[in-house]
């Protein structure tokens, strides 16, 4: 396969990954439920024939995925330990294994678009295209009143669970699902804003950033609209921080916002479903912390040797349950719910490896580092918050990110 074909697959993979919603409608009426597996293996294969040529040229992105080869080993193990003791059902145990490692692949997706004579910049502005059509594409479910979630979201998962909350999830499951991608376009929109000449642009730039906070805001979702509001004032301080330039462009924006919140507030104001869910009789009533409070009870105060060590079972909350198999809940936690499958030592290191990786050369991305420490923010905030940071449109975006870093901090020269 020619490198470009596998860089348009994986591109593919990821608009399918942050669609899933859409996709997973799509799959069911062409008999493909396993689309996301497909991807995986795919993915997989592609990144394993893109180092078997160049890995001894890129020790750091080697190095990242010895660290996973040694977390699945452990998964397998303990697979088979779940079969023997819990009878789980072969295709629950294999959807676990995508979600534990459905990002890894995303790692070489800079790599190979830089390969190929993709600039920088291209990269960005992909990036920020695909923001801009979920953005569009939010804006639009919320003003038909959720036409594309109840078209796509309500069919596919027979729940109506976001919508009935005043949640528009676009072409995706949920907006969480979503939120660390969104995040991505965001920082890519703003790298572009620190890297071009122009002023105009830069101005343009800083515009279509807001648009994606904007977006957020009418997804109906706190969270995500918390994570993307971290990263743009990562990257305004990193901005600052530069001087020259910089500053007047973030003045001119920041009088254009001036100017346009009054009428933001009275649109909103005049919206019930929108107020209703940022107000703080919304956030006093949402019982999520109950359910945190339970899930830190049985993973930390109250775990058992057995499960802090090797947990409950591969796929103990996700997966395809068959009649008569045992399930647990994630707690609304990314943490807990790994935890309960894998352990304590697996479930967290398998979750925060790019994480550690950003903290550990973060000084060598000069002024870009605040907003890659901003990114790993908003992550582990929507790990904590939600089960959706295991997600793949999640998972993606954060191996995309640290595939960026690595060039960024001169630890890797794709070009």
């Amino acid at each position: 396969m020619k490198q470009k074909y596998k860089l348009y697959f994986l591109l593919l993979a990821i608009v399918m990954m942050a669609n899933d919603a859409f996709f997973t409608w799509v799959g069911t009426r062409i008999h493909f439920p396993m689309w996301r597996q497909f991807l995986l293996v795919i993915g997989l294969i592609i990144l394993s024939s893109i180092m078997s040529q160049a890995g001894a040229k890129h020790p750091y992105i080697k190095m990242i995925l010895s660290k996973y080869k040694t977390i699945f080993g452990f998964v397998v193990i303990l697979s088979f330990l779940t079969l023997i003791f819990h009878y789980f059902n072969p295709a629950r145990i294999g959807f676990a294994w995508y979600v534990y490692f459905s990002g890894i692949p995303y790692l070489i997706f800079p790599f190979l678009a830089r390969r190929i004579g993709w600039s920088r910049s291209k990269l960005n502005f992909c990036f920020i295209i695909l923001g801009t059509f979920l953005s569009l594409g939010i804006f639009t479910d919320f003003l038909s009143g959720g036409m594309f979630t109840s078209m796509f979201l309500l069919e596919v998962t027979q729940e109506g669970g976001a919508f009935e909350a005043g949640r528009f999830c676009f072409l995706s499951t949920a907006p969480t699902i979503f939120s660390i991608y969104y995040c991505l376009c965001l920082m890519c929109c703003l790298f572009e804003a620190q890297s071009t000449k122009s002023l105009i642009l830069r101005y343009v730039l800083f515009g279509l950033a807001g648009f994606f906070i904007f977006g957020s805001l009418f997804c109906g979702s706190r969270q995500t609209l918390v994570a993307l509001i971290v990263v743009f004032l990562a990257g305004i301080f990193g901005m600052l921080k530069r001087g020259g330039t910089s500053i007047v462009v973030i003045a001119c924006v920041a009088v254009t916002a001036f100017f346009l919140f009054p009428t933001l507030q009275r649109y909103i104001s005049a919206n019930q479903g929108i107020e209703d869910r940022y107000n703080a009789d919304a956030i006093r009533e949402d019982k999520r912390n109950l359910t945190w409070k339970k899930g830190f009870q049985v993973c930390v105060s109250e775990v058992t040797p057995s499960r802090a060590l090797i947990g409950d079972g591969v796929g103990q909350t996700a997966g395809k349950v068959a009649a008569g198999e045992e399930q647990s809940t994630h707690y609304e936690n990314t943490f807990f719910a790994r935890i309960i499958d894998i352990g304590w030592f697996l479930g967290i290191w398998s979750l925060i490896i790019p994480v550690s990786f950003i903290w550990k050369y973060r000084k060598r991305a000069a002024e870009k580092k605040y907003m890659y420490l901003a990114f790993c923010v908003a992550y582990l905030f929507i790990c904590c918050v939600s089960p959706n940071g295991a997600s793949g449109a999640v998972q993606l975006s954060l191996f995309i990110t640290l595939g960026f870093f690595l060039e960024d901090a001169r630890l890797e020269k794709y070009a």
